[in-house]
C-alpha cells in the first residue's frame, strides 16, 4: 500500500508540472535589435554601454596605456617580457602580441561598433524630450571620433566602419590616415552642436 501511494505521489508531481511557458522565457543578455532599440530607456543604456568600452582592459583601463607611454619619450621598460620591452625599442615585432597590440585593436572596434548602433537605431525612437535624443547621438559621435583618433595614433591605415555589420565575418577595407582623420573632424563637428558648453552630461 506505501509503495502504491508513494508511486502516485510520484507521478501527480511529474504530471502536474509547470507548464512549458513558464520555463520559456527570454533572456535579457540576448536580445535581438527587434527586440531592444524601443524607447528612451534603450537609448541610454546603448549610450551607457559605449562609456562602459573605457573599463575594458584593451583601452583605457589597461593596455592603452602601455601603447602610448611605452612609445613615447617618457616610456622605458626593462621588463622579462619580450615584447613588451620590444615596444620600448620601436621593435614590432610581433604584430599578433595578444594583450598589447589584439586587445586594443579588439576594444577599440567593440567601442566603434556600440556608437554605430545608436546612431543606427536611436534616431528612430520615439522621444518626449528632443534634446535629449540629440544629446545621445551627439554622444556617440563624439566617442566614435574619440575611438578613431587614438586608433589612427596606433595604426594609422584602418578600416573606417560607420554602420553596424550585417555580416559578422565581413572584412571592412583600410582606409588611409587621410581618411580618417577626414572622419574624425567630421563626427566632432556634427557632434558639437549637441553637446553641453560646460563638458558636464548626465547619463
Amino acid at each position: 500500500m506505501k509503495r502504491l501511494i508513494i508511486t502516485m505521489l510520484v507521478a501527480a508531481v511529474f504530471l502536474t508540472g509547470c507548464s512549458k511557458s513558464l520555463l520559456d522565457q527570454d533572456n535579457p543578455n540576448t536580445l535581438t535589435v527587434d527586440e531592444f532599440w524601443k524607447s528612451e530607456t534603450d537609448a541610454q543604456k546603448g549610450v551607457n554601454a559605449i562609456y562602459a568600452m573605457f573599463y575594458q582592459d584593451g583601452t583605457w583601463s589597461r593596455w592603452i596605456f602601455f601603447r602610448l607611454d611605452l612609445t613615447s619619450d617618457e616610456g622605458f621598460s626593462k621588463s622579462p617580457w619580450i615584447e613588451l620591452a620590444d615596444w620600448t625599442r620601436f621593435q614590432y615585432v610581433n604584430y599578433n602580441f595578444w594583450e598589447g597590440n589584439a586587445w586594443t585593436w579588439r576594444d577599440t572596434y567593440k567601442a566603434i561598433f556600440r556608437c554605430n548602433q545608436v546612431l543606427k537605431y536611436v534616431p528612430d525612437i520615439n522621444f518626449s524630450d528632443a534634446t535629449k535624443k540629440e544629446r545621445i547621438l551627439a554622444q556617440a559621435k563624439f566617442l566614435r571620433a574619440f575611438h578613431y583618433y587614438y586608433a589612427a595614433l596606433l595604426w594609422e591605415k584602418i578600416p573606417i566602419v560607420l554602420e553596424p555589420p550585417v555580416d559578422p565575418g565581413e572584412q571592412p577595407r583600410e582606409n588611409t590616415l587621410t581618411e580618417v582623420w577626414a572622419q574624425v573632424e567630421k563626427d566632432l563637428n556634427e557632434a558639437l552642436p549637441g553637446l553641453p558648453e560646460n563638458g558636464m552630461i548626465r547619463i
